[in-house]
């Protein structure tokens, strides 16, 4: 399962398209992993139920979406001047749940789903009414491209796509409204972020100076310590935020931050500390990273820590998409004091590079209700003991048993990958993992996995490649941080009342 760019453009949603509107399995795969987030706290109005009611339903999968004759039009949320009904909702999550089948991915647990699916119609309701009150349109000439693409993609006239519409129930004439509506979601989202985002070279030359050359595999030149990559061991503080928080959540959790911050710079027994801060905090999170090389840490921890001495606490709090993170270095191994230490010769800027590569296989057993994470790692150790015993072949049990289902039909076949390609954990487990071996059991946030290495190749990556590389990372984080800023001020600034099962609990 190779990290993927999130799917923003319109040719990657028309990829995926069917009948009724578009929607994005690569993204909604990714989204739904999160934990279900809720509604901008700012200007949501939760709508009272009707007097004398019974016990309000619990947002768990037990959520009654059941329409009722009676009920068709019953409304979810309003947001601003639209209403979001729950015949809206539950067609959407059929949608999505046809979508994700035919991907061969596994759902995700219904509360979840639930949750994900609601979030998503606020937000594309609240970005339609900026570009209509704009009064930005698409062209008919766009507009028919598009839809003459569809056709195309399906493999059918515009007649038989009208006729399978209409024998499964749908309407064409609101499949069109549906489809420009959402072209113009797209494009205005397109537009409005894409013009926000800006790289330049010294950005770019900054990137592969200090992450490009960190990947980089050739025989390490003669320094102090020479065969002893720096290492840091580090432990953080999380107080967590999500995309959709509102301004005052966010600053709610940063003044929370900033005074666990304050907490731990008087405290000597950093430990003891953090232990009862859980206990007290459960939205806390405390992490030990273990003892890290450089190449598996993030570059503002390396930043951040570099001129720190064992035991000392970064002396601010150090802000990312996740939320606030007060980090600790407990201890430094290996490298210099005060310089970032290299797993290679210093390359100068202009210069080729050698990067490490690997042929791959994966097998992957996913986070499912009603399995624990031990049943997990106790299935997939017991794959990687067949293989090696050769009792079975790794392409066998990825067929018959991974659900990657991207690369499980191809016999868990991902390819040449190298660093910073895939997760940070796939690199963690392949870089000590020879050829013709599995790698140990990992947990992700997706679930437990192994890799078989089936071979290592070194491969030359020219300047211009660093850079094309590094522009188009650099460009992706930055819009995807950009389009969620974007979302949660549209929300910030929009009246949305919700109603049962989706008005918070008093």
């Amino acid at each position: 399962m190779t990290r993927m760019p999130k799917k923003c453009l319109l040719n990657a949603l028309l990829s995926v398209l069917m009948i009724g509107a578009f929607y994005s399995v690569a993204v909604f795969a990714a989204e739904v992993t999160k934990p279900a987030s809720k509604p901008s706290a700012k200007n949501v109005k939760p709508v009272p139920p009707p007097e004398a009611p019974e016990a309000p339903p619990e947002r768990t999968s037990s959520m009654n979406l059941s329409i009722d004759k009676n009920e068709i039009d019953r409304v979810l949320a309003t947001v601003n001047r639209e209403v979001i009904t729950l015949k809206d909702l539950k067609d959407r999550i059929e949608l999505v749940k046809k979508q994700i089948n035919e991907a061969k991915r596994p759902l995700p647990p219904e509360d979840v789903l639930i949750q994900t699916v609601f979030d998503k119609l606020i937000e594309e309701s609240v970005i339609y009414q900026e570009a209509t009150y704009a009064n930005f349109k698409i062209s008919d000439l766009e507009y028919d491209a598009i839809l003459n693409n569809v056709f195309n993609q399906r493999k059918m006239t515009a007649a038989e796509f009208q006729q399978s519409l209409e024998s499964n129930g749908q309407s064409f004439q609101k499949f069109k409204e549906t489809l420009r509506r959402d072209i113009l979601i797209t494009r205005f989202r397109e537009r409005l972020v894409e013009s926000r985002v800006k790289v330049t070279d010294s950005e770019v030359n900054d990137y592969i100076a200090s992450r490009l050359n960190n990947n980089q595999s050739s025989t390490p030149a003669p320094t102090a310590s020479p065969n002893v990559p720096e290492t840091l061991y580090i432990s953080q503080i999380l107080v967590p935020t999500k995309d959709t928080d509102s301004r005052s959540e966010i600053n709610a959790a940063k003044v929370k931050a900033d005074d666990i911050f304050q907490q731990v710079k008087n405290e000597k027994e950093y430990i003891n500390f953090v232990n009862r801060l859980v206990q007290v905090d459960k939205t806390v999170k405390v992490q030990d990273l273990g003892y890290r090389t450089l190449d598996r840490l993030p570059q503002l921890f390396i930043d951040a820590t570099a001129k720190l001495q064992a035991g000392d606490l970064v002396p601010s709090v150090l802000r990312t998409s996740a939320g606030f993170h007060i980090v600790k270095l407990l201890d430094r191994k290996g490298g210099k004091v005060g310089a970032q230490a290299s797993t290679g010769p210093e390359i100068t800027l202009g210069q080729s590079i050698q990067v490490e590569q690997f042929e791959v296989r994966h097998l992957m057993l996913a986070k499912k209700p009603g399995v624990s994470d031990t049943d997990l790692e106790r299935k997939i150790k017991a794959y990687k003991v067949q293989v090696e015993s050769k009792n079975a072949d790794f392409g066998d049990l990825a067929k018959k048993f991974s659900d990657d289902k991207d690369t499980g039909a191809n016999s868990g076949y991902i390819g040449w990958i190298s660093a910073g390609q895939t997760m940070p954990e796939f690199d963690f487990a392949l870089k000590n993992t020879k050829p013709n071996s599995v790698t140990e059991p990992f947990q992700t946030s997706y679930g437990w996995h192994i890799l078989q290495v089936m071979n290592k190749q070194s491969k030359e990556i020219t300047f211009s490649q660093q850079k094309e590389y590094a522009k188009n990372t650099l460009r992706q984080e930055r819009l995807d941080q950009t389009y969620q800023d974007w979302v949660r001020e549209l929300r910030d600034n929009a009246t949305i009342e919700l109603r049962p099962p989706f008005a918070p609990e008093k």
